[in-house]
């Protein structure tokens, strides 16, 4: 589903432009200079006292951008103000109501107003990498991949069938392939082993696809095999609220408690404590089983307890061979997602 303020306009372009080339654009990992974090103050006047403000600029696409005026990064808040912006020569530039503004040499300057006060802000473009980045694997950790290879992973489609792995190595990362035009489904990746209760860390990149919103925007997903379908989402979602279909979420279960999505293009990671559900012999659900997230550097989600669908139920009546319980799965959505540094350590239950 689709969320976004921004016209139509630039979604259609984005398809057309998608569809005429038969593949993703070819510049999704080259730099936006704008894109990205500002942080500084805000101040009433020469003699007021500042205040903390941010700034999380969103590329819409050709030379288009969103800017969301926050009091801090990292928390479910109202913005100060979101307000489109145009670039204009080297800068850009928008003026929305009571608030403008420009961004020019890596500085995001202008007014407006906080509590019907009037006050100027100067705030400077900031990188905020993960503190989990890089991560060693502890004493007695599985490193499922280290850049070398696929030695504990195989292809495998939605229908269950494994396949030959078709994902690509790209300077120490995999790489998601084939990529697809249409925001279609291609083959994903499995681990070969299943796995029941576990801390698994790794980490991702997203591509920036500047001319699309919503699920085409750099889509993709951890599936954690059982008979219930359960996904933490791998989506470009900076600078949105932070709904279950969005970076952090539980699709179609819980949404992040804050959106800590880093702008696409640079590296993020996950750490994850997964408890595996236990059945009876006769399918009946013993223990459900659990999730917590930490996106970079903070828990997104704690202790969730993943819901037991009706069908599931009969699906291990009915056909109780037909999951391998305990799998983890890299999704294929189309999009040339990349992920590095991945391994489990397996935890006594």
């Amino acid at each position: 589903m689709n969320r976004g303020t921004f016209s139509a306009i630039g979604l259609v372009a984005g398809v057309i432009f998608a569809l005429c080339t038969g593949s993703p654009a070819t510049d999704v990992w080259t730099a936006d200079p704008i894109m990205g974090d500002y942080e500084g103050s805000w101040t009433q006047g020469a003699k007021g006292r500042p205040r903390e403000m941010v700034a999380q600029v969103i590329p819409r696409g050709e030379g288009r951008y969103r800017i969301n005026l926050l009091p801090e990064f990292d928390m479910r808040c109202p913005p100060y103000a979101a307000v489109d912006a145009q670039t204009e020569g080297k800068a850009v530039v928008f003026e929305n109501g009571s608030w403008s503004g420009r961004i020019e040499r890596g500085i995001l300057t202008g007014k407006g107003p906080i509590n019907d006060k009037q006050g100027m802000f100067e705030l400077k473009k900031t990188t905020r990498p993960s503190p989990r980045l890089g991560a060693p694997p502890p004493d007695g950790a599985i490193v499922l991949f280290d850049g070398s290879g696929f030695d504990h992973w195989t292809g495998i489609e939605n229908s269950g069938e494994l396949k030959d792995v078709t994902w690509k190595l790209v300077n120490g990362a995999m790489e998601v392939a084939p990529t697809l035009a249409d925001h279609g489904f291609a083959t994903s990746i499995a681990t070969k082993q299943p796995y029941r209760d576990y801390h698994l860390h790794l980490e991702f990149r997203l591509p920036l696809f500047a001319n699309v919103i919503g699920q085409s925007r750099s889509n993709s997903g951890i599936i954690f095999e059982d008979y219930s379908f359960h996904e933490l989402q791998v989506l470009d979602s900076y600078g949105l609220p932070g709904y279950y279909d969005e970076c952090g979420g539980i699709y179609k279960v819980s949404g992040p408690q804050a959106n800590m999505c880093r702008p696409p293009q640079q590296w993020q990671s996950y750490d994850i404590e997964y408890h595996a559900p236990r059945y009876a012999d006769d399918g009946a659900l013993l223990q459900a089983g659990s999730i917590t997230v930490n996106h970079n550097g903070t828990l997104v989600q704690t202790a969730l307890e993943l819901p037991d669908r009706p069908y599931a139920l009969r699906q291990r009546q009915e056909k109780p061979n037909s999951r391998t319980v305990g799998r983890i799965k890299l999704q294929n959505h189309g999009d040339p997602v990349q992920y590095r540094n991945i391994w489990l350590k397996e935890l006594s239950k």
